[in-house]
């Protein structure tokens, strides 16, 4: 795996956190979709689930694009450094922006997934 042997680490000392990783991304991706399908309304449902995934796709080839600007092909101490930085800094601008969201961004629209009590009464949207 890329310069392992170079930098004193086994393949091993790169598991626990690749699952810690994995774990939380799976955690976390069910939810997220969850929420921007629910801030939708039904009828957009369709269009706001291609417009999440695409931009959920968008960001990650960005990413690995700056990923590979940082390091380029040493990949050296200050420049994992530098990217790490780089990817806390992006992270805080995330939750930072997500702190300034209204709580409902359509105003009186019911929501494309769940509403099952809704139903299971009888009502429709």
């Amino acid at each position: 795996m890329f310069t392992l042997e170079n930098a004193g680490w086994s393949q091993g000392d790169l598991l626990l956190p690749l699952i810690i990783v994995g774990v939380g991304m799976g955690l976390s991706s069910a939810p997220v979709q969850t929420a921007a399908l629910q801030a939708a309304r039904h009828e957009e449902a369709g269009r706001a689930a291609g417009l999440y995934s695409t931009m959920r796709y968008l960001g990650s080839i960005s990413c690995s694009a700056g990923i590979a600007a940082v390091l380029g092909a040493t990949g050296s101490v200050p420049e994992f450094r530098l990217l790490f930085v780089l990817l806390v800094g992006a992270a805080s601008a995330a939750v930072l922006a997500s702190t300034r969201l209204p709580a409902r961004l359509v105003a009186g629209a019911a929501p494309a997934v769940g509403g099952g009590e809704a139903l299971a009464q009888g009502r429709t949207r």
